[in-house]
């Protein structure tokens, strides 16, 4: 029945097992579509079908429904929209919009996407008139042209606080030319992010209007220096958080071309900083770093910035220490080693933890420049040619935490015993040591 543009309505009868593909396309006066209870294969999109209104499914029919009168066909096993009109009203118990499932309807200007949607397929929106539209935080990918040709798109919302990967023509240059709205604290993000930062005006949010921070949401917040900072939200109820997103792939806590030092905050948008994550800023130029009381926690690698940091100073509220978090390591590619920089850790800390042996660089085990746990064989082809003391001094550990540690007044004794700081070679009772 495609481009049959004088028909009314059409009539399946129950018994029919399949619905082929796109067979009413095109049916510009159609303004009913109805599914019986024996369908069982169902692929078919109206697109150009302007007029039509209503969609339903019989009730019965094991594979799809059309639930909470939407005015859509919903495959029940994946809860995935097949096909919508321009009446349609998304459930938010979709968790899929198909693809072409709203392509083509040209006279579309307008559609709410629920929060609880994870994905939109191959051109959900493509050739609508749609002039914006509203990406819910439940959306972790979009697929390729969903929004091609649509001429009139504007302006996009998006309420995730982290942005996912987006391919470059998802969108059109016309939408890439207009506003991309993103919620408050995150524009950083999406200026840094796949796809996203395609957008010419990315424009936050005002504070009120900005989705709910949830467990797991990202934001940005300026340090003392005035730097901008990727935070985590740990606990939204608790209101606590942590510097970085815990990733080695994640983005950086601080723009890596940012070179000087850093305070970490003890509070960030209203939020408590209890924690650094895994590798927060590896590989930035960070100079140095000051920890603010109240953070707990430091992650494995956070400050593996190698050449760049020369001081590090950890508040008296620190509950564990990962490790590595600044490190050496083997390069099996070249048989070297690369030692960092740092001349002095302050530890505020009168009683001091347990912490790992190579928090602060080697022990007895090897790790690759991503950190990895290598292969003791690797270890040793990627070491041999060394010379004898080179050897000693980066594989057999000794000498191997070369920075000084400064530790409070009266604490000397504890530092020398306490597993984890017994590696370094010089501890100092000061804090006001030479830190330069």
């Amino acid at each position: 029945f495609g481009f049959c543009s004088n028909l009314l309505s059409i009539s399946l009868p129950e018994g029919l097992k399949r619905i082929g593909n796109n067979i009413v396309w095109g049916c510009a006066k159609l303004s009913s579509f109805h599914v019986p209870s024996t369908v069982q294969e169902f692929d078919t999109q109206f697109g150009w079908c302007n007029a039509l209104e209503e969609i339903t499914v019989a009730e019965g029919n094991a594979i799809y429904d059309s639930r909470d009168n939407c005015n859509a066909v919903i495959a029940k096993a994946t809860n995935t929209l097949i096909s919508g009109c321009k009446a349609t009203v998304i459930p938010n118990t979709v968790e899929n919009l198909g693809t072409t499932s709203f392509g083509f309807l040209t006279n579309l200007t307008e559609m709410i996407i629920p929060e609880g949607v994870k994905t939109l397929d191959n051109q959900v929106f493509a050739y609508t008139s749609l002039s914006t539209i509203t990406i819910p935080s439940t959306v972790t990918s979009i697929g390729s042209m969903s929004f091609q040709d649509c001429n009139n798109l504007v302006e996009v919302r998006i309420n995730s606080r982290t942005p996912f990967p987006l391919r470059d023509d998802v969108f059109t240059d016309i939408a890439y030319s207009g506003t991309l709205y993103v919620p408050f604290g995150c524009k950083s993000l999406y200026d840094a992010a796949d796809g996203w930062s395609n957008f010419q005006n990315i424009v936050e949010m005002d504070e009120e209007e900005s989705p709910i921070l949830k467990d797991g949401d990202t934001f940005t917040a300026l340090t003392p220096e005035g730097v901008e900072m990727t935070f985590k939200v740990i606990s939204a109820d608790g209101k606590t958080c942590q510097v970085g997103t815990g990733s080695i792939e994640g983005p950086r806590a601080i723009d890596k071309k940012y070179k000087g030092p850093i305070t970490i905050p003890a509070t960030a948008n209203g939020f408590k900083v209890t924690g650094i994550g895994n590798f927060a800023f590896y590989d930035t130029q960070i100079t140095s770093a000051t920890i603010s009381e109240g953070v707990e926690n430091i992650g494995r690698g956070a400050f593996r910035c190698y050449f760049y940091l020369k001081t590090l100073e950890l508040p008296s509220t620190i509950k564990s220490i990962g490790e590595q978090i600044i490190a050496y390591f083997i390069d099996i590619d070249m048989g070297e080693v690369y030692h960092n920089n740092v001349v002095s850790i302050v530890s505020h800390a009168t009683e001091p933890i347990d912490i790992p042996d190579n928090a602060f660089g080697f022990d007895t085990k090897y790790y690759d420049e991503e950190g990895i746990l290598m292969d003791s064989e690797l270890c040793r082809a990627a070491t041999r040619g060394m010379e004898e003391d080179d050897y000693d001094y980066y594989v057999n550990g000794l000498n191997r935490i070369r920075a000084t540690l400064y530790v409070p007044t009266g604490t000397l004794s504890k530092y020398k015993v306490i597993k984890g700081w017994t590696m370094f070679k010089e501890v100092k009772e000061s804090l006001q040591g030479d830190t330069s």
